[in-house]
């Protein structure tokens, strides 16, 4: 339950300083007076709606009417400070919240006596919104402030957007959201089991293949295996061996006589490189000495031509006669600048022959840098060139080096393997007999995997099927079930207070498809005349705000009741006036903006007078 204390406008809108006590004001009439030639109006214009826009702006940082910047008074620019101060209590929480635009923008929050505003704006506003999380401008412009000129009225949205308004006020957009994103969740955790499952035979299946493959090869070797000549294999294998020996030995020769070649290439480039830097280094250092020098004193020549321009035109403002009557003043001397000037003009000489020698000095640096880069260039790349063409030699020595190694550990690892199978001749047919028993048992085993995994697989595809069903129900019809409940209690709420503004019940809110519809004595709201479109929105509006406040628990101690009787005649705005008396007896402050005071006939408790000035600036009376 939000209990408003107060509000503090300084200089925002159209208002100098202001503050409004919120606090068991009644039925409360605010008018008012424009007495601003340049609005040209007696009451339009004289800050009334703006008063409660500055509630809407404190908390959400924009007014009802979607403004967020611009918002100080351009009449008032002596003083630079623009801001809203809001008091309220949350239930049992207690709340200052004083929103700044100018001189620079800035949101504090205090909650409870305690300082709770963040680091900056940015970091109050995700702040103030952890804090009131419901707190928003929809949920204001429905329960707070009311007025027919809002571009959020509810009747001014289509069928379609009444719907989404509906859903974003009680929250079943983010019901809605939250299913969605369960049964989003839910899909991909099963898809994601399902990938498992695909992946698992996948798997299995490509196993299968290969045990069975294997088991086919197994039993061909056992049928038809012959025992191979291993003497004669061996002998070849040991004299192609030695050749490879060889190779490799003459590779790592030729790598390491390149490698000295190289080391010692690579020791001149370096000597050659250091003496270059050396003699760069050197000159570098002569030069950034000298320019430093030069450039000390251009700041000093630079100095004195500030002074004594300065003198100049201290002096030549120095007036002997009076600028209004042209008559010469007693005692006073125009003096001479002719010395302080041509002391100026020799500064600046100085400083265009100081600037000349800076010039003068980076040029001759930049000569003498080349000349140091053309005297070491030509030995730099024979050098580089000789390294270049010695690191080509070592990778092709490298490469020789690898192939013959390769070649020599694969003939030797064959040569091991004809030893080993020489030697282990006799354990073969029994090693291969085991070998089948195991493919054998493999390929039942993987058989029975694969037939589990399709069983489960199944299975899971129903449950996918089921709850791409739910996806289904919840993009279609679930969204009008969720609605259900609050669009019935909408429906009864219009029709009583239908009752009460037109005498009849003929007013019916229904939703067809995913259109929220209204309809009054059998026409669309769009065919109703102007004067009964007005008063079916404000009896859709109070409707809306009775079901806010007896499901979402989001009642207020005040309503702002914004012109919602322009335009109507007399009679249909004391059958508006009706309906309030009778419906508002337990809303502590009910603050009814008009400029029709005279028609309304309603018992006044307290009135708020606001008066814009002569001079564009609005106050409180």
């Amino acid at each position: 339950m939000l209990n408003f204390n107060s509000v503090t406008l300084h200089n925002f809108g159209s208002y100098g300083h202001a503050e409004v006590d919120l606090h068991d004001r009644g039925f409360c009439l605010v008018s008012g007076k424009n007495n601003y030639k340049k609005d040209n109006a007696l009451s339009n214009g004289s800050g009334k709606s703006f008063l409660w826009s500055a509630i809407c702006f404190a908390i959400t940082g924009e007014t009802i009417s979607g403004l967020h910047t611009n918002l100080k008074n351009i009449n008032n620019p002596d003083d630079a400070d623009c801001y809203v101060f809001l008091s309220f209590t949350n239930d049992s929480d207690t709340y200052e919240i004083k929103r700044i635009l100018t001189p620079k923008s800035d949101l504090k929050i205090i909650k409870n006596s305690a300082d709770v505003s963040g680091k900056g704006l940015r970091e109050s506003e995700k702040k103030l919104g952890e804090l009131l999380p419901d707190l928003n401008k929809d949920l204001i412009a429905s329960t707070i402030i009311i007025g027919q000129g809002m571009p959020n009225k509810f009747s001014s949205f289509s069928p379609s957007g009444r719907k989404d308004l509906l859903e974003k006020l009680t929250k079943s957009d983010f019901m809605i959201e939250d299913i969605k994103q369960r049964v989003s969740d839910r899909q991909t955790e099963l898809n994601n089991k399902l990938r498992e499952y695909d992946d698992s035979l996948l798997v299995n299946r490509t196993q299968l293949t290969t045990v069975e493959a294997n088991l086919k090869n197994a039993k061909e070797e056992a049928e038809t295996k012959v025992k191979p000549d291993f003497d004669s294999q061996i002998k070849v294998s040991v004299e192609l061996l030695s050749d490879l020996n060889k190779k490799v030995t003459e590779a790592n020769e030729e790598i390491k006589r390149i490698e000295s070649e190289l080391e010692t290439a690579n020791k001149s480039l370096i000597d050659i490189t250091t003496e270059k830097a050396n003699v760069s280094l050197e000159e570098t250092t002569a030069y950034n000495t000298a320019y430093n020098n030069y450039f000390k004193e251009k700041t000093l020549i630079e100095g004195a031509i500030q002074v004594a321009r300065a003198e100049v035109i201290r002096l030549k403002s120095i007036k002997d006669t009076c600028p209004t009557c042209g008559q010469k003043i007693p005692g006073a001397i125009k003096p001479d600048t002719s010395k302080q000037e041509a002391e100026l003009s020799a500064q600046e000489q100085k400083l265009i022959d100081i600037n000349a020698k800076l010039t003068g000095c980076t040029e001759a640096h930049k000569n003498y840098q080349k000349q140091i880069d053309d005297t070491f260039a030509e030995e730099l790349k024979t050098l580089q060139e000789k390294v270049k063409q010695l690191k080509t030699e070592l990778e092709s020595a490298k490469l020789k080096l690898k192939s013959a190694t390769a070649d020599y550990n694969t003939e030797d690892t064959k040569l091991n393997k004809l030893k080993y199978d020489k030697d282990n001749w006799d354990k073969y047919y029994d090693t291969l007999n085991k070998t089948i028993q195991t493919l054998e048992t493999s390929k039942n085993s993987l058989g029975n995997m694969i037939s589990i995994t399709e069983s489960a697989q199944k299975e899971l595809l129903e449950h996918i099927a089921v709850i791409k069903k739910m996806e289904t129900l919840i993009k279609r019809d679930f969204r009008g079930y969720l609605l259900a409940n609050i669009i019935a209690y909408i429906d009864k709420k219009a029709k009583d207070y239908c009752e009460t503004v037109f005498g009849t019940r003929e007013l019916t809110v229904y939703l067809d498809g995913n259109a929220l519809d209204i309809s009054y004595c059998g026409k669309m709201f769009d065919n109703l005349s102007g004067g009964e479109k007005q008063r079916v929105d404000l009896i859709l509006q109070f409707a809306i705000r009775d079901m806010l406040i007896a499901y979402f628990n989001t009642g207020s101690n005040i309503l702002v009741l914004d012109e919602i009787t322009d335009f109507l005649d007399k009679k249909s705005c004391k059958s508006v006036m009706s309906l309030l008396e009778k419906e508002l007896t337990t809303t502590e402050s009910v603050f009814i903006v008009s400029h029709h005071a005279a028609e309304l006939e309603l018992p006044i408790d307290s009135e708020i007078k606001v008066v814009k000035d002569e001079d564009g600036i609005s106050k409180i009376i």
